[in-house]
């Protein structure tokens, strides 16, 4: 049993290690690319592609160090993944050579702008906002997560947890159709999907908010609850509330990780 709690506590550190380091890697980029765009405005380039550019690699580092928050692996990882699909779209619609939004209206044609088709780079930048909506939702919905530990034990409150990620991706998946396609959907619709998630989530923060309260009151109720951890070193190894106490931590340390 020592064995196995050395070894989970080695790889607990371990990957704290690399957390710690991958965060401040990201804040050091934050800061350099903060720092290159001051200077870039300053010397009244703000319009040019190298503002551009810059600012797409600011934007992008602050949605990694968001996905941090993200108490699911799943949902961290489709952090990550919008995150380098943003950058790379932005950085499409940054170079391309020709940045009109509409083929040029044939007067002869009696097409007016409305009936213009896009051209490659406006359809670049839509799939570019399109692809930005569903990132921020999911940045959004990384910090509703933060709530999770406190709500899972509860089912009702689980289910409309749950609830609040399903309204959420549709919400913004609508949206995020309507920059592709304009005006695929109607706006009732929409803002109803938008107001069920955000009644949801108002409901997830809220409960999560009280079961923190009553979670804490609960541990400054037992204060001798962490005493036996205090003397894991000196205890017995083979007695057998020290065995399921061991046993319980792992469980839930286990369980942590895998959400």
């Amino acid at each position: 049993m020592s064995e196995v709690t050395d070894t989970t506590t080695a790889v607990a550190a371990a990957r704290g290690s690399r957390r710690r380091l991958g965060f401040w890697v990201l804040v050091g980029v934050l800061a350099a690319s903060g720092v290159a765009m001051a200077f870039i405005v300053l010397f009244g380039l703000a319009e040019s592609q190298a503002f551009s550019l810059t600012w797409r690699v600011f934007i992008a580092d602050v949605f990694l160090i968001a996905s941090l928050a993200a108490q699911h692996v799943w949902l961290r990882r489709a952090i990550w993944v919008g995150t380098a699909v943003t950058f790379l779209l932005g950085v499409l619609v940054t170079f391309w050579p020709d940045d009109a939004y509409y083929v040029e209206c044939d007067i002869s044609s009696g097409l007016d702008s409305e009936q213009s088709q896009r051209t490659a780079s406006g359809l670049l930048n839509d799939l570019n906002t399109a692809a930005y909506i569903m990132l921020v939702a999911l940045v959004v919905l990384g910090f509703l997560s933060l709530g999770y530990r406190y709500l899972h034990h509860e089912r009702l409150l689980r289910l409309i947890y749950i609830a609040t990620f399903v309204a959420g991706l549709a919400a913004a998946s609508s949206w995020a159709i309507e920059a592709i396609a304009q005006s695929w959907l109607d706006s009732p619709v929409q803002l109803g999907i938008l107001i069920l998630a955000l009644t949801a989530a108002a409901i997830v923060i809220i409960a999560a908010l009280v079961q923190r309260k009553a979670w804490r009151d609960r541990e400054a109720a037992t204060p001798d609850r962490a005493a036996p951890v205090s003397g894991l070193t000196t205890a017995r190894f083979d007695d057998p509330e020290l065995r399921a106490l061991v046993r319980r931590y792992v469980d839930e340390y286990l369980e942590e990780r895998g959400r």
